[in-house]
């Protein structure tokens, strides 16, 4: 243990993959526009797909916009996808395109996988979604967060790039712990 531990566990605010009542969890700050929460997304996606019950994996944004001008647009457009039900859609997406993120693209993705323009013109300037990411910046500062991509596999804290097969090992050790736990 490092001294970081996340601070707000994952809630039913949180944009979540799995069963929120699982023992383990997976919590990801990330940025969409930065190259390591994108180099990530492939183990993140194998590790969703290998303990499908036994894990729940939840994304908070954490847009470092001084280094990544487009990351704050772009959280805010995954937001508004999710008030028209594709949240995942729209962050695979934005994650895949991390290179070229600018206005333009964001709604050519917007388009492209299906939401209503007219709707999500609207949802991107709604303050409740700044004060959503806002909250998650917030979340991210008292659990220690200071770059992208950082993750908490429940209060094991990790930043930078991850290992599939050292994160499958944690994952192997905490449901043998919890398994022996009342």
């Amino acid at each position: 243990m490092n001294g970081f531990s996340l601070k707000n566990k994952i809630s039913m605010n949180d944009h979540f993959i799995g069963n929120i009542d699982t023992k383990i969890n997976i919590v990801e700050f990330g940025d969409y526009e930065c190259p390591y929460t994108k180099q990530n997304q492939q183990d993140i996606d194998k590790i969703i797909a290998y303990y499908p019950l036994e894990i729940c994996f939840a994304f908070r944004h954490y847009p470092m916009t001084r280094l990544h001008p487009h990351a704050m647009f772009a959280a805010i457009a995954a937001e508004a996808a999710h008030l028209q039900g594709r949240f995942w859609d729209m962050h695979h997406a934005l994650i895949e395109t991390h290179a070229e993120l600018n206005t333009e693209n964001v709604f050519n993705i917007a388009r492209h996988i299906g939401l209503d323009i007219k709707t999500f013109l609207y949802d991107i300037e709604d303050d409740s979604i700044s004060n959503i990411i806002n909250k998650n910046i917030q979340d991210g500062i008292i659990s220690g967060v200071k770059e992208t991509p950082t993750f908490f596999i429940n209060n094991h804290f990790f930043k930078g790039h991850i290992n599939f097969e050292v994160i499958k090992s944690l994952i192997e050790k905490e449901i043998r712990d919890n398994s022996l736990s009342p």
